[in-house]
């Protein structure tokens, strides 16, 4: 620990009089030169080395101030984490078909809340019911025409992590349903980082990081935005099956589980004749809004957002996404698009452009590809409500195949479902499962699954089966 001044005072005083204790050390030449201006110095030199010492100490974490704690992340490129949010899924509902011809939308940003009004959660992306395919809405469990999305916390915290069925009411009126109702638990919220946690994470992060490495991208990232990235991939040009793209030099794909939904805009000057408007400056669109000529919106059947879809540049910083219009647009048309992008990927390619790239290497920032999995499974109870078991049963299912906390599962095994389920749900006897199989490309109908590096596995609800009798 480093000395007061008065310390050193002392301390120069025994050493000058163990040499000769007739020194007088109040006045003179010996006070005026050496015992008044040294001390202060000293103590001022020793509080600095004390510091530096606890910044590369292993001990830096429990020792730091929160503002040296925050000094010491900034200085690596990071910061303390706000806390993360939790997220649950949701179903909006009609108790009456809706009518053909029309559609009924969840925008982005729809707040919900718990049945006290006391937690508030908001919609992830915008959701739409159309009652042309009326019956594909429809959940003969509940007897209601459900669409289901995800909704995400307004706040950080794990007060935001409840169980399911506790969302239920609308914030505010959504035209034309009925009500809520939380179909999955919510969890991965998480508290604000403290002075120890975020001082304790850079220091394990920073042990054996190396920028240029593969699991460095990975890092950087992850640090980058804590709050939104949840997993993240780097797919080399030697995986064969998972890199799809034509390069010219050295190349990786980085896909990010995460989002961030940001309102843009961006205009197009028709040179006449185009039905094809090509979005070029936000090219993670999600999702398209509307869409305007000349300052009149069009009507929604006047044209459609198409993603791009192709397996070199789908859900990219690079994807070439289009609005296909039904009418062709004339000379000095300005067309105005607005929607909602992925601001995530965004922000994290611009840290791998021109002085940021790696070795001059072709890094693309994408969204990992879905890969629905099919599951058919029956299970007998020994007793209790069925219809509820089965709601259950649903919940966990989900849950298995799409973690809350973001992880991508390395592997999906049947056997482990068959577990699971009788150790969650006492009143289950016996679990037969039928199918459990990818989408596309199984060759089982029962097999274990292991989702490709490029790749996060989401449950099917739509094409599964899920039986539950006595």
């Amino acid at each position: 620990m480093a000395r007061t001044q008065e310390q050193i005072s002392e301390a120069l005083r025994a050493s000058l009089l163990g040499i000769d204790n007739r020194l007088d050390l109040k006045v003179g030449p010996l006070w005026d030169y050496l015992i008044a201006p040294i001390p202060p110095q000293l103590a001022l030199l020793e509080s600095q080395i004390e510091t530096l010492k606890r910044f590369y100490s292993p001990n830096f974490a429990n020792v730091a101030s929160a503002e040296e704690a925050r000094s010491f992340a900034i200085n690596f490129g990071t910061g303390p984490s706000s806390g993360d949010f939790a997220r649950a899924t949701v179903v909006f509902y009609r108790n009456s078909t809706p009518a053909k011809g029309l559609t009924y939308s969840v925008p982005i940003g729809t707040l919900v809340q718990t049945i006290d009004g006391t937690l508030v959660y908001r919609t992830t992306k915008d959701v739409v019911m159309s009652g042309d395919y009326a019956a594909t809405y429809f959940n003969p469990v509940t007897q209601r025409y459900e669409i289901q999305t995800t909704v995400e916390a307004v706040a950080p915290g794990i007060i935001y992590n409840i169980p399911a069925g506790h969302i239920r009411r609308l914030h505010q009126g959504v035209n034309g349903y009925d009500g809520v109702e939380q179909i999955s638990e919510a969890g991965g919220g998480t508290e604000p980082e403290d002075s120890f946690e975020v001082a304790a994470r850079v220091q394990d992060k920073f042990k054996g990081l190396e920028i240029n490495s593969l699991g460095g991208i990975e890092t950087v990232i992850k640090q980058a935005e804590p709050n939104y990235v949840k997993a993240v991939s780097v797919v080399k040009p030697t995986d064969r099956m998972e890199f799809r793209r034509l390069t010219s030099g050295p190349a990786l794909d980085v896909y990010v589980s995460g989002e961030n939904s940001e309102l843009f805009t961006e205009d197009y000057l028709a040179a006449g004749g185009e039905y094809t408007v090509p979005i070029v400056l936000n090219r993670t669109a999600t999702s398209i809004t509307s869409v305007a000529v000349n300052g009149d919106i069009l009507p929604s059947t006047e044209w459609i957002f198409m993603p791009d879809t192709t397996v070199e540049y789908q859900s990219s910083t690079r994807a070439n996404s289009i609005i296909q219009l039904v009418t062709a647009l004339t000379a000095d048309d300005l067309v105005e698009i607005t929607g909602y992008k992925n601001g995530i990927l965004t922000f994290l390619q611009s840290l791998f452009l021109e002085e940021n790239s790696l070795f001059y290497t072709d890094v693309l920032l994408r969204s990992f590809i879905e890969a629905p999995i099919i599951i058919s499974i029956e299970c007998r109870v020994s007793n209790g409500d069925t219809d509820s078991i089965r709601e259950l049963v649903v919940a966990y299912l989900a849950e298995y195949i799409q973690p809350l906390t973001g992880e991508i599962p390395e592997l999906l095994i049947p056997d482990t479902i068959k577990s699971m389920l009788r150790e969650r749900i006492p009143e289950i006897e016996a679990v037969k499962i039928l199918e459990f199989r990818r989408k596309y490309g199984s060759i089982d109908a029962v097999e274990t699954i292991s989702p490709y590096k490029n790749q996060v596995p989401i449950f099917d609800s739509v094409a599964s089966s899920i039986t539950v009798r006595l």
